[in-house]
């Protein structure tokens, strides 16, 4: 699992990112805490998206996002690979069991 802070993130930054999470072999899933104040979840959630659609992440992804447009975030995520929790504690939870199910 990759944690990062993206202060002042571009949807560009965080593919460019996943591009670096994509090229590490032994990444089995990605975790993502993120609170919308100075990056718009919209941000990171477009990223993921454009990293779904191009095949970049074939990975589970475990999200936690709150803050700025939290719950547009939520639904354009709707579908996708992303796993949604309320809380990280439930996030952590849930990528320590699949992680160690397809380990």
């Amino acid at each position: 699992m990759f944690s990062g802070c993206w202060g002042g993130a571009t949807t560009d930054t965080v593919y460019e990112a996943l591009t670096l999470i994509s090229k590490m072999k032994k990444v089995k899933g990605i975790l993502v805490n993120l609170y919308g104040g100075i990056v718009k979840t919209t941000t990171v959630a477009t990223a993921f998206i454009k990293a779904y659609d191009t095949k970049l992440v074939d990975v589970p992804v475990f999200a936690r996002m709150s803050g700025a447009e939290a719950d547009k975030s939520k639904e354009m995520l709707k579908g996708s690979r992303t796993k949604m929790f309320d809380t990280i504690e439930e996030a952590i939870n849930a990528a320590v069991i699949e992680v160690n199910k397809n380990g």
